[in-house]
């Protein structure tokens, strides 16, 4: 609730459960789309975000401005994954995947591509079980194929 608050004072008619949408105001203002990502990197108890930020990358008025933006953000809190959704060229995509975004043009797929490394990574960190192994019932001898 406290990053709820502190996204609603910083542009109150923005919409700040998720998903958050701050508008389209980021275009007058990018500071707010960086002071947004960064409240909920660091106070919005998440592991990954998911931004849909339609083709606004790709546009010579807005696009740098927003990689910047979106830099400045993603370095407050390296250890976090950030995935974007956006229509760029090629050339900006890839600029965006050399920072270390994952980048994907259908937000479907972003999000769906984030619950799955959510899901190895929990299995990832999970112990593995302790299980016995019935050597008698091994086809092999493996001590043989070992060696």
């Amino acid at each position: 609730l406290s990053a709820q608050r502190q996204l609603k004072a910083l542009l109150p008619f923005a919409a700040v459960e998720n998903p958050v949408d701050v508008t389209a105001q980021i275009q007058n203002d990018m500071d707010l789309l960086t002071r947004n990502l960064e409240i909920m990197l660091t106070e919005g108890d998440y592991d990954s975000i998911v931004a849909f930020l339609t083709s606004m990358p790709n546009s010579r008025s807005f696009g740098p401005a927003m990689k910047d933006a979106i830099s400045a953000a993603a370095r407050t809190c390296p250890d976090r994954l950030i995935v974007l959704s956006l229509l760029a060229s090629a050339d900006i995509v890839r600029s965006y995947e050399e920072q270390g975004f994952l980048v994907f043009a259908d937000a479907d797929r972003a999000v769906q591509a984030t619950g799955a490394l959510r899901w190895f990574g929990r299995r990832f960190a999970s112990p593995l079980p302790d299980i016995a192994i019935d050597e008698t019932r091994m086809p092999l001898n493996f001590d043989k194929a070992l060696s």
